[in-house]
């Protein structure tokens, strides 16, 4: 489900998701209502949450790898675009300040077989620079 108006954006970043990696056309884009478009090539659901960070490997983590949005405190999270179907896409326009960012994707799977495969431990994470 797509979040915020697309056309009150000052700028698009677009980004493409697959198993496992997050991959920002650009790395670095203007401050402003940025519209991100979200292109998931792979072959599982995957989302993209926006955490002002400098590192995604500083970020706090729960037991089974997968980032602890409770431990990092609702203030770094800019916004989210939630898990969205496979090779499908989504948009988010979001309002970012200068400073660097972690967009990741936080999607934790419990298979038949009782193994967890959580995204953000098996390097779902990108840092773009908003300048």
């Amino acid at each position: 489900m797509p979040v915020g108006d697309a056309a009150e954006a000052t700028a698009t970043l677009k980004v493409t998701l697959k198993e496992w990696s997050v991959t920002p056309e650009q790395s670095t884009i203007p401050a402003g209502k940025i519209n991100i478009f979200a292109d998931n090539q792979g072959d599982e659901p995957h989302e993209i949450v926006i955490v002002r960070a400098d590192d995604p490997k500083t970020l706090p983590t729960i037991k089974d790898g997968g980032m602890d949005e409770e431990a990092l405190g609702e203030d770094k999270i800019v916004g989210e675009i939630e898990a969205f179907p496979a090779k499908s896409t989504c948009n988010g326009v979001f309002d970012l300040t200068p400073g660097t960012y972690v967009l990741l994707c936080n999607v934790v799977e419990k298979e038949a077989n009782g193994e967890i495969h959580d995204h953000f431990f098996f390097g779902m994470a990108a840092t773009i620079t908003v300048a």
